[in-house]
């Protein structure tokens, strides 16, 4: 049995089965499988100091607090709440680090609640729709947020360089808002002609992202080129561009941190994840034929592995 860490979580516990502890050590239903806690149930005076879950209850009991989380997103979006707004998507983010699939350290949460703080209204907004259209786009982003801080100090990148590399992978894939669900939520691999569409979120997040005001002007073209070139490769291959070009470090190490996340997620349906061995030896053949930078790989690999 698990103790829930959070007791103030858990009212968005609803796909998992709750027990209390006696006073014999012996664990009693609390709620079944599928059960609300409602709210007078919650509040009553001795109400459980602790509640405990299934081992293997874990990961759904994780799922269940992150959709409770973007349900009320969406609320807070359709009435404009933006603080309320900014608030959930810092939760989601602390949340999200629960899951077994990521094992970076909490402190990066941190980091990354901060990121979050700098976003400007416009690009709060744009990230949101995300964040309640395609979780799996949301959640893709803070894990490459978290990624990217955990290279930038391997690199011993100042603090400002840092927080601009975190908040250009943060919005990465913000031109997905102009992707149809029909494309961004299909459980089966796209048709050529979907996956062409797809691959138009580059250009259009480097549109979304000029119309937006940015404290630097630094910042501004950091985030515009990560949104543009995340997918492009030193060998010409890739998209949006078929040809070669010198790329910025930055950038590069988006790509492959981006490719690396995609590899081992479990978030896609139609696929099973990759072990992080079988990841790491895709990136290491695609370095070999020249899409990455040798010195690059070996950085990336040294902030994956640091995490475990």
């Amino acid at each position: 049995m698990i103790a829930v860490k959070d007791m103030s979580q858990i009212h968005r516990y609803f796909s998992v089965t709750l027990y209390i502890k006696t006073s014999a050590d012996k664990y009693v239903l609390y709620k079944k499988e599928g059960e609300a806690l409602d709210t007078e149930r919650l509040y009553i005076e001795n109400f459980p100091t602790t509640l405990f879950i299934n081992d293997e209850d874990e990961n759904a009991a994780i799922k269940d607090v992150n959709k409770s989380i973007h349900k009320e997103l969406t609320y807070a979006i359709e009435t404009n709440n933006i603080k309320a707004s900014k608030s959930l998507l810092i939760e989601a983010v602390e949340n999200m680090f629960q899951n077994p699939r990521s094992t970076v350290l909490v402190e990066i949460a941190e980091e990354l609640v901060k990121t979050i703080n700098l976003l400007d209204l416009p690009s709060l907004r744009e990230f949101l729709k995300i964040s309640v259209s395609d979780y799996t786009t949301a959640a893709h982003s803070v894990c490459i947020s978290a990624f990217a801080v955990n290279f930038a100090r391997k690199m011993g990148w100042s603090w400002e360089r840092t927080q601009v590399f975190t908040f250009s992978a943060m919005l990465h894939d913000i031109g997905k808002i102009e992707i149809s669900d029909e494309i961004l939520r299909k459980d089966s691999p796209l048709t050529d002609e979907e996956f062409k569409i797809l691959q138009s979120h580059t250009i259009s997040g480097g549109k979304i992202l000029t119309m937006h005001n940015f404290e630097s002007e630094t910042l501004k073209k950091a985030t515009i080129s990560a949104a543009i070139y995340h997918h492009q490769k030193l060998d010409g291959s890739g998209y949006p561009y078929k040809e070669k070009m010198m790329l910025s470090y930055p950038v590069q190490a988006l790509g492959m941190l981006d490719a690396y996340e995609s590899l081992t997620s479990d978030e896609r349906s139609y696929r099973k994840p990759l072990p992080a061995a079988e990841a790491l030896k895709i990136l290491k053949n695609d370095t070999l034929n020249g899409k990455y930078s040798k010195s690059l790989f070996t950085n990336v690999v040294m902030s994956i592995r640091s995490e475990s």
